[in-house]
């Protein structure tokens, strides 16, 4: 429980930090006066002035705030003279800098994230281009592809890992796909036509169910399951590759099956009870899946410094798309709400991550930063995006919003935000107590 707690406020910590750092920063460079610097939400616990500046912790952790001079609204009957160092003194596009540096901040952090731990770590990558499964619906499947085919080619270029794949994948932008494979040898080809598509929606490599990682407290951990480790038969049915073992799991939720492994030279048998999670279906709504608390071994390959921050780039951009997606499908109501999660899904995941390593929490930073500042700009106050809205408007117009208009917009946000804050948290607890 401690070691969650210290993870979480870490995490936040950094995040919070970043972000108002960025508005912070942004403010003094176009020369606003900066009130005070808040991580956290009142009450405060401790503070310092310095300066302008009060800086402060303050004892709700989830947020922080940079109170900067002439920021607050003042009524319409209001007419006091605007100081030059006072927000509303700025240009448009200043106070637009001033407004979107706090999630460019966040943005930047999971950049950065990304670059050191792929240069300091390496990536993972699957050396074969070998197909081993299929998520269902699709295309590829649809048009003949089978699990054993091993790619050749996609439009022309040819493939020699599973990283040249997903590469291809990433920059199709709606054109069709013509891809070459290699089945019984012989060479074979297809053409799928264009549509939206990306890696998870295609196919799946074929990888040994070989363990790379085992969660902490997992019914995998609690067998004896460790990294290396190599199933080879659950039930009695002899297991070839790793979407095979978890097309088993899966299937099984709550359900102890007879699991039988390798580790060297030694066999090891244990009955595994998969606990029951929940994933995304193929039609995007949540259901119920065994879980054993594994992933698949990746081979890690080193990365120069440049590479690296390449690497970082493509991540950040390809994460980015998968977030405003997401976003996007559950504003639609193609995505169940259920599948969004809150403050405690945060501190939840951070113990987690802290448990398994380092990395692995430095790397689930790297994420929620992400995620942070794409929801930051969204058009509701008092997020980034409702303040956003304002300088668009005014910049459009040539004048703000009227002070009746903007109190109608914030309450209306505020009803928003602090609903959404309520289902999420609700959410979670279900989720942890179911």
């Amino acid at each position: 429980m401690l070691l969650t707690i210290l993870a979480a406020l870490f995490v936040l910590g950094v995040l919070i930090f970043v972000h108002e750092l960025g508005h912070f920063l942004a403010a003094k460079a176009v020369g606003i006066r900066v009130e005070k610097f808040s991580l956290g939400f009142p009450p405060k616990l401790v503070g310092k002035k310095i300066g302008e500046t009060e800086y402060s912790i303050s004892l709700i952790p989830f947020g922080g705030y940079v109170k900067m001079a002439g920021e607050e609204e003042a009524s319409e009957e209001q007419t006091a003279e605007v100081q030059p160092w006072e927000f509303k003194a700025k240009s448009v596009p200043q106070r637009f800098l001033v407004v979107l540096s706090g999630p460019l901040m966040n943005i930047i952090l999971a950049l950065l994230v990304i670059w050191l731990l792929a240069w300091i770590q390496g990536i993972g990558t699957v050396s074969t281009t070998r197909i081993g499964g299929f998520p269902p619906q699709s295309p590829l499947k649809e048009a003949g592809l089978k699990v054993g085919d091993r790619i050749v080619e996609i439009n022309g270029e040819k493939v020699n890992e599973w990283k040249d794949i997903s590469e291809r994948f990433h920059h199709l932008k709606g054109k069709g796909l013509h891809i070459k494979v290699e089945r019984d040898e012989q060479i074979k080809e297809f053409q799928i036509e264009p549509r939206k598509l990306n890696l998870d929606s295609l196919l799946f490599p074929y990888q040994e169910a070989r363990i790379g990682e085992v969660l902490p407290d997992s019914p995998a951990e609690r067998a004896g399951l460790k990294r290396g480790d190599l199933i080879i038969l659950i039930e009695g049915e002899k297991i070839e590759q790793w979407y095979d073992m978890a097309e088993m799991i899966h299937s099984h939720p709550g359900k102890e099956l007879k699991v039988t492994w390798m580790r060297g030279k030694e066999t090891f048998t244990a009955q595994i009870k998969p606990k029951v999670g929940q994933v995304l279906d193929e039609g995007e709504k949540v259901k119920e899946v065994g879980l054993i608390g594994i992933s698949p071994y990746w081979e890690l390959k080193r990365l120069n410094l440049l590479s690296s921050f390449a690497y970082s780039l493509s991540w950040t951009a390809d994460f980015t798309w998968q977030i405003i997606t997401f976003i996007k499908k559950l504003i639609l109501g193609q995505i169940s709400p259920k599948s969004i999660g809150g403050p405690i899904f945060i501190v939840e995941a951070a113990g987690q991550s802290a448990k398994s390593g380092l990395s692995s929490l430095i790397y689930l930073l790297a994420l929620i930063s992400l995620n942070l500042a794409l929801v930051n700009i969204l058009p509701i106050p008092p997020l980034d995006g409702g303040q956003f809205t304002f300088l668009l408007w005014e910049g459009v117009r040539g004048k703000p919003p009227t002070h009746k208009q903007k109190l109608a917009f914030q309450k209306v946000g505020f009803f928003i935000l602090i609903s959404l804050m309520l289902f999420v948290t609700i959410n979670d607890i279900s989720r942890i107590v179911k």
